[in-house]
């Protein structure tokens, strides 16, 4: 364990920030439908990223002697489809789901059983949309932002406008997203006291599915940014592992990031390291998480491999430069980070989520059949899944008394 926490922070020490440790022990998620609980050591929060809640508090969203069940769904009928989910959020007991190639927001009941009503339209005047599909390697991008006033942010690739709940255009946000750096494939923002919060920089995305030689001579970097009242200033820059050269498989790292109730958190992907910085830049450092799971196996390169000799392709595989271990961050709305795990097999059952609480450093392990796109009431989560013949859909989870398990509650 000490020469694993080391070199974590020799790892810290090379990025040239300030180094904190969450030892939180993670079991290697099994076939299983549950995760156990497992108990983190305490974290020493320097930047007191957390809401300030008490240590000892629960945290609805997290299943313990229970599981996530599929309660409703929306999206398969002629009358609701999608084009391509891109964000959702519950304001107000109503549910807004943004679909950016349909150019549309429909606006579900919380317990998504009917279509209360839609707006948006195809186009580039006040209020539409220009109906892009965004890039979903990994999960549907996250464009629609609630703002504390019950308002809507919405990204559509090209413009950011804002929304109030009843659909009224209220105006632009941003201009020129493009010359800030926000582009179609960018996955998600962060909006706050009328500031936006987002990523950029870090690797090409046409670069990551191209065919050919895909490595640069520097090695990238991933910039998290604040504009606000169009000035925009740099909040942390994240140092990213170099792309091997040749085409890049399915198991090489992206980066990912999360907005927290204070702080931007950022990984390569690959690494239990974690950037922090708070949302007003007076302070950053490096987290680590002591992920205790195994690397993915050579199965997901191997079907990608096979699709460039389909393709009669002569390029070889590259092989990563860094391991994808990580493929996604959410904080729920009792402030503990959710985090995706990469599976082991592609025929693994269902979603493997590690939870850490940042207050104590608790961390829970278990599995959801999908990974959240927006949080509702306590226990229940969205998410955009798809059915048989591919279609996308959203689906409402929450959680269920395992069957034989003591008396708990339930969110039906």
């Amino acid at each position: 364990m000490l020469s694993g926490i080391s070199r974590c922070r020799a790892l810290a020490s090379h990025a040239g920030l300030p180094f904190i440790t969450l030892i939180g022990i993670l079991c290697a998620c099994s076939g299983s439908k549950g995760g156990a609980l497992q108990a983190g050591v305490a974290l020493r929060d320097s930047l007191s990223c957390g809401a300030g809640r008490m240590a000892d508090r629960t945290d609805p969203w997290l299943p313990s002697d229970s599981h996530y069940a599929r309660t409703a769904v929306q999206g398969n009928s002629p009358h609701v489809w999608f084009g391509q989910i891109s964000g959702a959020a519950l304001v107000r007991r109503h549910l807004y789901v943004f679909d950016a190639q349909g150019a549309r927001i429909l606006v579900f009941d919380d317990r998504l059983t009917s279509l209360v009503g839609s707006f948006g339209s195809k186009g580039e005047g006040p209020g539409e949309f220009r109906g892009v599909s965004a890039s979903n390697e990994f999960g549907p991008p996250r464009w629609l932002m609630p703002t504390a006033q019950g308002e809507l942010i919405v990204f559509d690739g090209y413009r950011m406008q804002r929304f109030g709940a009843e659909g009224r255009y209220l105006g632009l946000v941003m201009s020129s997203p493009a010359a800030a750096g926000l582009t179609p494939n960018t996955p998600r923002f962060g909006w706050a006291h009328d500031s936006l919060y987002y990523f950029t920089g870090g690797y090409d995305y046409f670069s990551l599915m191209s065919i050919g030689s895909t490595s640069g001579s520097s090695s990238p970097v991933f910039y998290g940014r604040v504009a606000t009242q169009g000035h925009r200033r740099d909040l942390l820059l994240m140092p990213l592992p170099q792309l091997p050269k040749g085409t890049v498989g399915p198991r090489q790292a992206r980066p990912v990031w999360a907005f927290g109730p204070k702080c931007l958190w950022a990984s390569d992907g690959s690494r239990p390291v974690f950037y922090r910085v708070r949302r007003d830049g007076t302070g950053r450092d490096s987290l680590v998480v002591h992920l205790q799971l195994p690397d993915p196996l050579n199965e997901q390169d191997t079907a990608a491999s096979s699709l460039l000799r389909e393709m009669r392709s002569n390029v070889p595989l590259a092989k990563p430069t860094a391991l994808m271990r990580i493929r996604d961050l959410l904080f729920d709305p009792a402030d503990y980070l959710w985090i995706r795990l990469n599976p082991k097999r592609s025929s693994d059952l269902g979603v493997g989520v590690a939870a850490v609480d940042p207050e104590s450093g608790k961390t829970v392990v278990f599995h959801v059949q999908a990974f959240p796109l927006a949080f509702g009431a306590p226990g229940v989560f969205y998410a955009a899944i798809r059915d048989s013949m591919n279609r996308p859909l959203i689906g409402r989870f929450a959680v269920q008394q395992r069957t034989g398990a003591a008396s708990a509650p339930s969110h039906p």
